[in-house]
C-alpha cells in the first residue's frame, strides 16, 4: 500500500511540474509596431526637375507598396507605382522612430520611367538609378479617420539633358 501510494504522489508531483511547464513562456510575442507599416500607400506625386516645378498629373492615384523585405525582419522592401512616373523599386530599407514618426533609411535603387515620344503609339521604358530620400510614415490613431500620414521621395538621375527628377508621393 506504501509502494501504491508513492507511485501515486510521485505521479501527481510530475504531473503538476508539466502543467506548470505550459504556462505563459508559450504565448506569441507582441507584433512589433514597425511592423504595422506593412501595407499599401496611396496619394498623389508631385514631379520637380530642371524642366518643370510641381508637376502632377490630375486624376493619377499613385502608390507605394511596403513589405517585409525578409520574414521576421524589421526592414521592408518599399516599392512605388505611378502610370505615369513609372516604378521605383528599393530593398531592405530600414525604419527609425523619431518623435512617433517613422524615418526610412535612404536606399538605393532603380525607377523605370516611361518614355514619352509625341506622335508615336508605343511608350518605351527607361531604368536608371534612384535613391529614396526623406520619407516618412506616422501612424495616426484609429478615431483619426487615417491609418498614417506619410511622404515618400524619390531623387532620380535621368542623365546629363533631363537633370535630377525629385517625385515625392504624399496624402
Amino acid at each position: 500500500m506504501n509502494k501504491k501510494l508513492a507511485i501515486l504522489s510521485l505521479s501527481m508531483l510530475l504531473c503538476t511540474g508539466f502543467a506548470a511547464s505550459c504556462g505563459d513562456k508559450d504565448d506569441p510575442s507582441p507584433i512589433p509596431e514597425e511592423s504595422m507599416l506593412i501595407g499599401y500607400y496611396t496619394g498623389t506625386t508631385v514631379g520637380n526637375s530642371i524642366h518643370f516645378e510641381g508637376l502632377s498629373m490630375p486624376n493619377v492615384t499613385d502608390t507605394v507598396f511596403v513589405r517585409a523585405a525578409v520574414k521576421n525582419s524589421l526592414n521592408f522592401d518599399v516599392e512605388y507605382r505611378s502610370s505615369y512616373w513609372g516604378t521605383a523599386t528599393f530593398e531592405n530599407v530600414s525604419a527609425t522612430k523619431v518623435n512617433g514618426v517613422y524615418e526610412l533609411a535612404e536606399a538605393t535603387g532603380t525607377i523605370s520611367m516611361p518614355k514619352r515620344t509625341p506622335g508615336a503609339e508605343t511608350v518605351t521604358y527607361n531604368e536608371y538609378p534612384a535613391t529614396l530620400t526623406a520619407s516618412t510614415i506616422q501612424l495616426l490613431p484609429a478615431d483619426s479617420g487615417r491609418g498614417a500620414a506619410y511622404s515618400f521621395t524619390i531623387e532620380a538621375n535621368l542623365g546629363e539633358r533631363a537633370g535630377i527628377y525629385k517625385l515625392t508621393l504624399t496624402n
